[in-house]
């Protein structure tokens, strides 16, 4: 038989998207909120919230820095 292999420790894909659904709701409502609750922003905000809450959970890419080449001597 197939079965998942699931830790007790570690919450599954599903949970974590949940966890995550529910943090970015969150946020696109406090924002939301700061805005009077403007009709027609629902979009801005939660792209708003889903953009702030990944960067913040994302471990930050290092930037690749370039060495400048040496001269060929001819």
């Amino acid at each position: 038989m197939n079965t998942p292999n699931y830790s007790p420790t570690q919450p599954s894909e599903t949970e974590q998207s949940a966890d995550l659904r529910e943090v970015v709701a969150m946020r696109a409502y406090f924002l939301s909120q700061q805005a009077d609750f403007e009709t027609g922003r629902e979009l801005d905000f939660w792209l708003q919230a889903e953009t702030e809450t990944l960067a913040s959970i994302s471990p930050a890419k290092p930037k690749r820095v370039r060495k400048p080449r040496a001269k060929k001597e001819a």
